[in-house]
């Protein structure tokens, strides 16, 4: 059976996302721009699309939302989906402080079981990744005294994205793939 999913905000990510479940899924839309819910709607054969988000929410037809606004929308619309008891992917990153962390945790212990919340970063499922593991888990490079990932060319932030600094277009990556590694989170992160 297909499930019914929202993808909001449906922007660029938005789309990619909607291109990736369009084949399994019935899509709805919502987005502050109307017409940009529209267009993924027409592009990707929707369902239909949602004027507010808290439509989205109280609708019993929907199963799940793709969150891929800008962050500093996250947290509201992750709490607010979780206790709607609709499942989520949201784009990273997550959340924009350890607080809204906190606050996130605090309704996922709330909700039980009731729903799903995974974090949309790729590097996790890279083959590169799952080889490195293999390399080390075999010990073909030896004991690993310390790591140092650096990024060799700039990725500049445009619009709202530069009110995030490096960790939200690269940075984060390089999190996820240290973390991915070793299952374990860095000691120490400048950026």
């Amino acid at each position: 059976m297909m499930k019914n999913i929202c993808v909001v905000g449906c922007g660029k990510i938005g789309r990619l996302h909607s291109r990736n479940l369009s084949k399994f899924s019935n899509l709805f839309f919502h987005s502050r721009s109307r017409s940009s819910a529209e267009k993924l709607n027409q592009g990707f054969n929707g369902k239909g699309i949602f004027n507010r988000f808290d439509e989205v929410l109280r609708s019993p037809d929907i199963d799940a939302v793709v969150i891929s606004t800008p962050p500093k929308f996250h947290k509201e619309q992750i709490i607010q989906s979780l206790q709607a008891r609709k499942s989520i992917l949201v784009e990273k990153p997550m959340c924009i402080s350890e607080a809204e962390i906190n606050e996130i945790e605090k309704t996922l212990g709330e909700t039980g079981d009731n729903a799903f919340l995974m974090v949309a970063e790729n590097y996790y499922y890279k083959p590169s990744l799952k080889k490195i593991k293999q390399l080390l888990e075999e010990r073909y490079i030896g004991e690993i005294q310390s790591v140092l990932v650096k990024k060799v060319f700039e990725q500049p932030t445009t619009g709202w994205k530069s009110n995030y600094g490096a960790l939200l277009e690269g940075g984060i990556h390089f999190i996820a793939l240290i973390s991915g590694i070793f299952d374990d989170t860095p000691d120490k992160i400048d950026a």
